[in-house]
């Protein structure tokens, strides 16, 4: 058992491999059951546009119109969302002029909180996509992120998927979410102090040499370390980081610096494949478990301070007592092994990480990319 430390976010997990031995009883398999039963009550089936928000974007034939059947993939408005709009008035936006009273501070929490609903027919996990469909929900990612980072009250944009009621998914049908905020939340703020610190602590008589967020200097560690890298491709690096938060966590890292925006179409299908084989790697040599993805992104003002990544979370066990009280983590299975699991898993022989989609697979003949001027 041992202590670490994330350089990224100054997060402290215990390594515990012995309690991965401890008895668990849960009712997750009767939830997943109940869930396979509600296709007909889905909201976000096609057929369904009328249960949803306006869209804001969606992959679409060419001789459809919004809000009608014949599309592959719909980003829509949050019908319960947490941020509330910049154009939206009453007391919400009054709290915005209210000052702070001694402990009681508050202020409206604007911004812009959407769904992206990945598929048209009932699907509920990631792993049952194929890799073209999984290229096609990065690429709307990208495009939707562009287009809430024009609105000038947007100071962050986070990506994030839950699957299954244990990573808090509310609805079993394939799907991701978008939430922007007008302010930097604080461990955005960690990631971006992180780096310039280190820097500033190694740099000899004040010469820095090549400047490198703190996403870089860890990736440029496990690099040299070895023992936790999965793989490595053109693209991207994959690696089941130092202080994972979670068993079998992975973040795929860009080997090029740049703005997940400018990212090419080639770079994400590659990344579909890997996330894909990722997460049926996981499900096969330990369960499949509910997860979350997490695509973090820098500031929309500032978006150089740190290199964007994308974390894959299994939640293999849910938050206790201690870690809620201590803000610590406790993994039951090192990294190391669980680098050793997917190694194993993935069977590089096989070459399973040529891309088996390009580009042109994403949006088929016949579709394009339709943008709601009403809710764009």
């Amino acid at each position: 058992m041992e202590r670490r430390v994330d350089i990224l976010t100054g997060r402290h997990v215990i390594v515990a491999t012995n309690r991965s031995t401890r008895p668990v009883h849960t009712a997750m398999p009767q939830m997943q059951k109940n869930a396979a039963a509600c296709g007909d009550l889905d909201p976000f089936l096609e057929g369904h546009e009328s249960q949803t928000p306006n869209e804001s974007l969606a992959l679409r034939t060419l001789s459809s119109r919004a809000n009608q059947p014949g599309w592959l993939l719909r980003i829509v408005p949050n019908r319960y969302p947490a941020v509330r709009s910049a154009l939206d008035d009453g007391r919400e936006t009054r709290m915005k002029t209210q000052s702070s009273v001694g402990c009681f501070g508050r202020t409206a929490a604007t911004g812009v909180h959407d769904v992206v609903i990945e598929c048209s027919d009932h699907r509920r996990h990631l792993g049952e996509l194929d890799s073209t469909e999984v290229a096609r929900i990065l690429m709307a990612w990208q495009r939707r992120i562009q287009q809430i980072a024009t609105k000038p009250e947007i100071r962050a944009v986070f990506v994030f998927r839950n699957e299954g009621a244990g990573a808090g998914a509310s609805l079993p049908h394939c799907h991701s979410q978008i939430l922007a905020t007008d302010f930097v939340p604080p461990q955005l703020g960690v990631r971006m102090n992180a780096g310039q610190s280190d820097i500033e602590r190694s740099s000899p008589s004040g010469h820095s040499g090549v400047h490198k967020c703190a996403v870089q200097q860890w990736r440029d560690a496990e690099l040299q370390a070895e023992e936790r890298v999965i793989c490595r491709t053109d693209h991207f690096d994959v690696i089941c980081p130092w202080a994972s938060r979670t068993p079998w966590q992975v973040r795929f890292v860009p080997v090029k610096s740049c703005e997940f925006t400018a990212v090419s179409s080639e770079a994400l299908c590659d990344l579909a494949v890997l996330l894909r084989q990722t997460v049926r790697a996981q499900a096969a040599f330990s369960g499949a478990f509910p997860h979350n993805l997490s695509l973090v992104l820098p500031p929309v003002n500032d978006p150089h301070s740190f290199l964007w990544h994308l974390d894959f979370l299994p939640r293999v066990s849910c938050y206790a007592g201690f870690e809620l009280g201590a803000d610590v983590d406790i993994l039951t299975t090192a990294p190391e092994a669980a680098a050793d699991d997917y190694r194993r898993e993935f069977r590089p022989s096989r070459n399973p990480f040529a891309p088996d989609t390009v580009p042109s697979d994403v949006v088929p003949e016949g579709y394009h990319w339709l943008v709601s001027e009403m809710n764009g």
